[in-house]
């Protein structure tokens, strides 16, 4: 009887072997161009959605969202709107690794990650634009647009490069004479901290991290007037948080109920 549960088994898991053999790996899509700037350029009238794209050097295709607008093509590299695919918010407070490869679902809230941002902005012979949307707790509407916009590499830590400014909601990511500008500045995430503080005070309370303060992560420095990656909060819950999502040159004391960081590159 040992025998022949032992040949069965041979006889069984051979066969499994041969039909994994003929199984082959299916490929990823491939990409339908650089970025989304060159894919609705090419096709004015695609939709709005998710695109597989390759920038310049990229070593592979990664899925991201693309926004058709009036004026082109836009890549979008992080959403808040406390719907994730699930419908709840997505919990934006990761560690380091999370913030390098993204997290999210790209239709959805999502972090597209800083890889990709990085290769996304660093493609030879081309600059880039970056394009921030908001919504405030009052239901309105803002904008900051940098007509330059790059994000260096893993060696540098990520650190975010801006030109100049225009909009209706202040450049909040120069901040002010106590704030410090975060143009410039490396990433930091909660158990990765490049900010500027050694340490940092809100009032009387000092702390060493704006991240683990602000149960964020971002370009700090010190800590800076942009947090966007902080807890969302909803409309009737929006004011008075350490943690919530602000542009404080805009919405100083209100956490936003939406915002929107996208890039155009040509």
């Amino acid at each position: 009887m040992n025998r022949c549960f032992h040949f069965k088994r041979i006889v069984f898991l051979l066969i499994l072997h041969i039909q994994q053999s003929r199984i082959k790996a299916i490929p990823p899509p491939p990409p339908e161009g650089t970025d989304c700037t060159e894919i609705i350029a090419e096709n004015p009238y695609a939709t709005s959605g998710t695109y597989m794209i390759q920038p310049f050097n990229a070593p592979h295709p990664f899925r991201a969202f693309c926004e058709n607008r009036a004026d082109g093509g836009w890549t979008v590299i992080q959403r808040r709107n406390g719907k994730g695919a699930d419908g709840n918010p997505v919990d934006f407070y990761k560690p380091w690794t999370d913030y390098q490869g993204g997290f999210g679902d790209v239709r959805y809230e999502h972090w597209l990650g800083l890889d990709y941002m990085h290769e996304l902005t660093n493609q030879p012979g081309k600059k880039c634009e970056l394009r921030v949307d908001m919504i405030n707790c009052q239901n309105q509407k803002g904008y900051a647009l940098y007509d330059r916009f790059r994000i260096a590499s893993e060696a540098a830590r990520y650190s975010l490069h801006l030109g100049s400014y225009r909009g209706n909601t202040g450049d909040a990511f120069r901040g002010n004479q106590y704030s410090g500008t975060q143009d410039g500045r490396p990433f930091s995430t909660h158990n990765n901290d490049n900010d500027d503080c050694h340490p940092c005070f809100i009032g009387d309370i000092a702390f060493n991290s704006c991240a683990e303060n602000q149960h964020s992560a971002g370009w700090f420095s010190n800590c800076g007037l942009v947090d966007l990656n902080g807890i969302w909060h909803n409309q009737t819950d929006c004011e008075g948080w350490s943690s919530a999502v602000y542009w404080e040159t805009w919405s100083s004391f209100h956490s936003l109920l939406f915002t929107e960081l996208k890039v155009k590159c040509y």
